[in-house]
Order: structure tokens, then C-alpha cells, then sequence
């Protein structure tokens, strides 16, 4: 059975061994269920969210049907001193996980985002340093990040460091959404300054965020998937994800008309590569299924948000459908088997 309750003010849903549904109450007062005394402990409950603080967001393991296993972690650092998580990203050999991560006090002021590395499980977690859409090198000793308003930077900028924070190498001042490919061998990134030969052509250019261009970790060169003058797409959001064959990329893209679409480039061959692959509306963070079928896409349901597993062509088969209504589902990632669902979840309640 599934129960929910208020303890110490947060919003506990859990699997029970037995019995029926539970009510609220504070700190557990008032529980109305037929559950025997075999019900755990609220303090090993798996989800835990906060319905008086909707800025909470707390990264849980779920089976894909959405039955919460637990919270990632409950190490402070995770749990208490920055509780608004997203952006999520195992490394390939799933030997390290990276998040970003900021205190819920700042609701949606992304620029005090913090990037945690640590153990696939959540433990060990280490603040490297502000930033925000971490992605891991394949073997986990690399990380890309981007980061906000550093100097001699645009408002954006893209980096290459250790896992650690170590090393921290500027890779485009003015780039952004840096995404590491499967391969290791690319790291995809919009926007940027990287072979504009003039003031006038970084403006046109390199400033728009419907460019696309790829940096070559071996060669240490880059190439442009397409400028923004060839582009489709007047802007590409952030979080897209490589597939698992390192040469296709899912993203969301506004038209010139200012239409969203979710599409899918191959990087090989440019504007002739660009698919689209829904106009429906879909949330902007993806993340490929391991075998390469399709990748998860939250949808901005009412009233309450879902996440579906896209395929490459449209179709929408809907996952975690067994989340408890009082919770709702953000970013969304596969882990690196395939097998369960990161989730970061928060409390179903209006947020202004």
C-alpha cells in the first residue's frame, strides 16, 4: 500500500507492507489506516517532498512505473543545504553522477546553481563549484559544465575541468548547454564564439543560440553542426542529450514563428540532419533509453506534469504513471543500465 503524511512538515509517501490508504497529519497524527504495526519507520521512508516549500525538489530512484524506491541521498549537502536538484548525469561507465544543484530559497535564480559530483548512489557528494548542466566524460573524470558571469565571459560560458573541479579549462566564452558525447570524443554545445572572425559575426552568429557546434576533445577543434544563419531553429534550449551512438542529438528548438518542436540531428550531416519529431509541447530536458529506442520528455500536463519515453517516431508511451498524486516528476534520467528512473520529484502544489 501507498501512504502520505506530514512529518516535521514534509510530505512523506511511502511503500507499507500492508494494508490501505493513510491520511495526514502532523507529524504522523491523525494517521487513519488499517496498515498493522509493521509499517516502517518515517524516517526510512522512500519520497519525501515538502508541500509548504514547492521550490523543493529532491532527486529520487524509481522503477519506470514510478514506484519510489528512496531519495537519492540524505547527506546534508544534498538534502538540506541545496534541495532544488536537476540536471542530471551519470557518466557512461556509471562510476559517478553529477547534478545541479541550488537552495530552494532561490527558487528559480539559476545562477547560484552549484555542481555536486558523487557516487552513482548519492553518497560522497563533493561541491566542485557554481554552474549548472553538468555532463560527465564516459569514464568520469571529466566533467563539462556551464557556468553564468565569469570574467572576461558573456553572460554564458562553457567549461572542461576535472571531476573534482580541479583544472578548470574555458572551452567557449560565450557557449552554453555543454553535453559530453557517449564516445567520448565530442562535446556538443549552442551558441559560442568559436571561429567567428569578427565583432560582426560573433553578433549574428555565435551569440544566437540556434547555432550548434561541436568541439573535438581529441583534435581539440571545432566544427559547426550548423550556423544560425542556416539554422531552423532560432534558439535550442538547454539539457538536450546525445544518443547512445554519439552521432544523434534530442532537443527542443523554437521556430523563427516561435513553435516549439523536439527534433533530433544527426551532427554528421548538418541542416539536412535536422527531424522533427513532435510539434506537441514537451519540457526541454531529455534523456536517451541506454538501447537507443527513444528518450524520456516531460510533458506539461495539468495538473499535474508527466514524462513519457519519446520515440524517434512520435510516439509518447507514457512512465511513472504510478507516482502518488501528491508528488510531481521533474528532470528525468535513466540510470546507466536502463533499468530504474532518477527522478526529481517535488511537491504537486501551485508554485508562483
Amino acid at each position: 500500500m501507498r501512504s502520505g503524511w506530514l512529518a516535521g512538515g514534509v510530505l512523506t509517501v511511502a511503500v507499507l507492507a500492508t494494508g490501505g490508504e493513510t491520511g495526514a497529519g502532523e507529524d504522523g497524527a491523525g494517521l487513519v489506516s488499517n496498515a498493522s504495526e509493521e509499517q516502517a519507520d518515517p524516517a526510512s521512508l522512500p519520497a519525501r517532498v515538502d508541500p509548504t516549500n514547492p521550490w523543493r525538489q529532491i532527486y529520487h530512484l524509481c522503477e519506470p512505473d514510478g514506484t519510489v524506491i528512496g531519495p537519492l541521498s540524505t547527506e546534508p549537502l544534498l538534502y538540506e543545504t541545496y534541495d532544488r536538484h536537476g540536471s542530471a548525469s551519470y557518466s557512461a561507465d556509471g562510476t559517478r553522477l553529477a547534478i545541479d544543484a541550488w537552495s530552494s530559497a532561490n527558487q528559480r535564480d539559476f545562477t547560484t546553481g552549484r555542481i555536486l559530483v558523487m557516487n552513482p548512489d548519492g553518497t560522497g557528494a563533493v561541491d566542485i563549484c557554481d554552474g549548472n548542466i553538468p555532463s560527465l566524460s564516459p569514464g568520469g573524470s571529466r566533467i563539462a559544465v556551464s557556468r553564468y558571469k565569469q570574467p572576461d565571459c558573456g553572460f554564458n560560458s562553457v567549461w572542461v575541468m576535472n571531476a573534482d573541479g580541479s583544472d578548470k579549462t574555458l572551452l567557449d566564452p560565450y557557449g552554453w548547454s555543454a553535453q559530453w558525447s557517449p564516445d567520448g570524443r565530442m562535446i556538443a554545445y549552442h551558441g559560442g564564439s568559436r571561429t567567428c572572425e569578427s565583432e560582426n559575426e560573433f553578433e549574428v552568429n555565435g551569440r544566437n543560440y540556434g547555432r550548434l557546434g561541436i568541439y573535438d576533445v581529441v583534435e581539440q577543434t571545432y566544427r559547426e553542426v550548423f550556423s544560425s544563419l542556416e539554422s531552423p531553429f532560432s534558439s535550442l534550449y538547454w539539457n538536450f542529450d546525445w544518443a547512445p551512438d554519439s552521432r544523434r542529438i534530442a532537443v527542443q528548438g523554437s521556430l523563427a514563428g516561435g513553435q516549439r518542436i523536439v527534433a533530433i540531428i544527426d551532427v554528421e550531416a548538418g541542416v539536412d540532419g535536422v527531424e522533427f519529431v513532435t510539434e506537441e509541447r514537451y519540457g526541454m530536458t531529455y534523456d536517451w533509453h541506454p538501447d537507443g529506442f527513444g528518450f524520456l520528455a516531460p510533458r506539461p500536463d495539468r495538473p499535474r506534469r508527466s514524462v513519457v519515453l519519446l520515440g524517434t517516431d512520435g510516439s509518447a508511451t507514457p512512465v511513472l504513471s504510478a507516482l502518488p498524486q501528491g508528488l510531481e516528476p521533474a528532470d528525468a534520467v535513466y540510470t546507466p543500465d536502463g533499468t530504474k528512473i532518477l527522478v526529481a520529484l517535488r511537491a504537486n502544489v501551485p508554485r508562483n
